[in-house]
Formats: structure tokens, sequence, C-alpha cells
């Protein structure tokens, strides 16, 4: 599933508030990777917007190269 947090689901999810859990439950599968709350938030976005545009992802977070995605992703370094 995708989807866009908005600072109020995000604040749930930080002060472990009713619903946060809902949103650590979308992100539990990558946590192994070792990517951030951060690199995962701004990971769904910018493949998102890879993907819809049909963009290469150019980065230089090795962890990104790993996850089975239907983008280009390119590594920096």
């Amino acid at each position: 599933m995708t989807v866009v947090l908005d600072a109020s689901a995000l604040l749930a999810y930080l002060r472990q508030e009713p619903g946060g859990e809902v949103v650590g439950m979308l992100w539990a599968p990558r946590w192994q990777l070792g990517l951030s709350l951060g690199d995962r938030a701004c990971l769904s976005l910018r493949l998102r917007l890879g993907l819809r545009l049909g963009l290469t992802v150019l980065t230089c977070d090795r962890a990104w190269a790993q996850l089975p995605l239907d983008v280009v992703i390119q590594l920096l370094r």
C-alpha cells in the first residue's frame, strides 16, 4: 500500500498515540534494511514520483538499491 502521511499521522506515530500503530505497520517490513523513519518517508514520496513519471531516482543511500521496486535507482557513490 502506498500512502502519504500528513503531520498529524506522523505525530501520532512518534508520540505513540492512538492510530500511530497503523503508521508503524506500514513501515515495518523495511526496518530490517536499516532505513530510519525519515529515510522511509523521503523514500516513499520520491519513489512514487519516480514511478509515476518513469524517472530514475538518484541517491547516495545504498539501502535504497536493495529494495525490490519497479523503479530504477541509481547510486551516486
